[in-house]
């Protein structure tokens, strides 16, 4: 099995780009998106209760942060951050880190790997503009994400699913689906692909 590429997602998103201007960058980029995610993790849905998690949180994670000891990031440094981040970067190489980390294999006495396709508008993406409404393929059990797409606008989950699984190696692996998605150029792409 290939080692993982990164050896933690701070390294993974250092080179995602930075679209803040030069003059006024008080904390590193990848700290802030680090902190970001962090937050996340933690069940944090809003910029302010990423804000507020990072201040109840700085005495805790300080010293594990490969920074000098100075204050971490405001709230309004954070939603900022937010504002300006290039989503688009950051799936990319979430997807790649995902990609690299270790997969236990199922036990040698289950010949299929259950991966489930399904749609979700994500909370509280139309208070900051359009809705968004992604389609993953996840892992049955682990429930690693292994990759997901955007929805369309004026479109629905039927037209993204063919391009999430364009191109994946389906070989050994069942692919469950709610009723929607029952379509034969699926199931066919599905088979095509030699899955289940």
């Amino acid at each position: 099995m290939d080692e993982p590429k990164q050896s933690s997602l701070m390294d993974a998103i250092v080179d995602i780009p930075d679209p803040r201007n030069a003059r006024g960058k008080r904390h590193p980029w990848a700290l802030l998106l680090t902190l970001i995610r962090a937050a996340l993790l933690g069940g944090q849905r809003s910029g302010r209760a990423i804000g507020q998690w990072v201040d109840d949180h700085t005495v805790e994670r300080m010293p594990r942060l490969p920074i000098p000891q100075k204050p971490l990031p405001s709230t309004s440094t954070l939603r900022r951050a937010l504002r300006v981040l290039d989503v688009v970067a950051l799936e990319a190489r979430l997807a790649q880190f995902v990609e690299a980390l270790p997969v236990t294999p199922p036990p040698a006495t289950a010949p299929w790997q259950g991966q489930a396709v399904d749609g979700t508008a994500v909370r509280g993406a139309q208070q900051h503009g359009a809705p968004v409404h992604l389609v993953s393929l996840v892992c049955h059990g682990s429930g690693r994400v292994r990759q997901h797409v955007r929805v369309r606008a004026k479109s629905n989950e039927i037209t993204a699913v063919p391009e999430l699984l364009r191109g994946r190696d389906l070989h050994g692996t069942v692919i469950t689906m709610d009723a929607l998605l029952a379509q034969q150029a699926l199931a066919r792409q599905s088979r095509d692909q030699q899955g289940h």
